[in-house]
């Protein structure tokens, strides 16, 4: 046997083999992911926290705005209470010290109030006064003119109708173009009385100059209507049978009418009265 023959006593022992013991594997973790927003219209956690908490802060700081309103009604308030009874405590002491002092002056200031209270009415007074006086005076001068003008209130309906229609492509409301003639009545009766032009004149000039014609009254008047509306707007430039509010008709003026006029004054004056 050579030496490099391996016999059975030479043999190595067999090692017994080492198995690893198996390790116990490890839990997978949870994942904390933060909702996103997606089709179901969700929203971050953080978000919302945020959210809430600048909501909280926001009421917070209402209910500390209206604690320090409440504290300052409150304080203005006692300072006005204790200013009134300063000042009652302080007339107290003037009247203690002088009464008929403190008297006299409480009499001045009634007399001081009385005397506003007289002037404002006597002002109120005398501006109606004059006003009723205007309104005499223009009614006598145009009822003057009318006498020798026939067809003065075709005149004056032609004018105030024209007036009326400019004022109206201005944009202005019915309401508006009453008040607007109104006082434009008022306004041209005032300068010619102070011109000591008669205002009836003036105004029959005036129409005449927009178009009217006394050879075509009845047609240019613009109808019945033309005739009352000016009769209205204008009030004491209509004269005596022309207030305000009257819709009366000289038999001169319906002596004048068309057919197609009177039966638009029939049916609108006459009939009611029968019914």
């Amino acid at each position: 046997m050579s030496i490099f023959d391996e016999g059975p006593d030479d043999a190595p022992e067999p090692q017994a083999e080492t198995q690893a013991e198996p390790q116990a594997e490890a839990e997978p973790q949870a994942e904390t992911r933060e909702p996103v927003v997606g089709n179901d219209s969700t929203v971050p956690l953080s978000a919302l926290n945020e959210s809430r908490a600048q909501l909280r802060q926001a009421q917070n700081e209402l209910g500390t705005m209206r604690q320090q309103m409440e504290r300052y009604e409150t304080l203005y308030n006692d300072v006005q209470e204790y200013r009134k009874a300063q000042q009652r405590a302080s007339e107290e002491n003037q009247f203690n010290q002088d009464p008929l002092g403190s008297l006299q002056r409480e009499l001045q200031e009634l007399k001081s109030t009385v005397s506003n209270q007289y002037q404002q009415t006597n002002q109120q007074t005398q501006q109606n006064e004059q006003r009723q006086q205007l309104e005499r005076t223009v009614r006598g001068q145009v009822d003057e003119f009318k006498s020798q003008t026939p067809d003065y209130d075709q005149a004056l309906g032609y004018y105030w109708q024209s007036r009326k229609d400019e004022l109206s492509d201005m944009g202005y409301g019915t309401a508006q173009i009453d008040q607007l003639m109104q006082a434009e009545a008022e306004g041209l009766a005032y300068n010619a009385i102070q011109s000591g032009r008669n205002p009836g004149e003036m105004l029959y000039k005036m129409a005449g100059r927009r178009g009217y014609r006394a050879t075509a009254k009845a047609q240019q008047t613009g109808g019945l209507d033309a005739v009352q509306k000016g009769q209205r707007a204008a009030g004491t430039l209509s004269g005596s049978s022309g207030t305000p509010e009257s819709t009366e008709f000289s038999l001169s003026e319906i002596d004048n009418m068309s057919d197609e006029q009177f039966d638009a004054f029939w049916d609108k004056e006459m009939k009611p009265r029968h019914r």
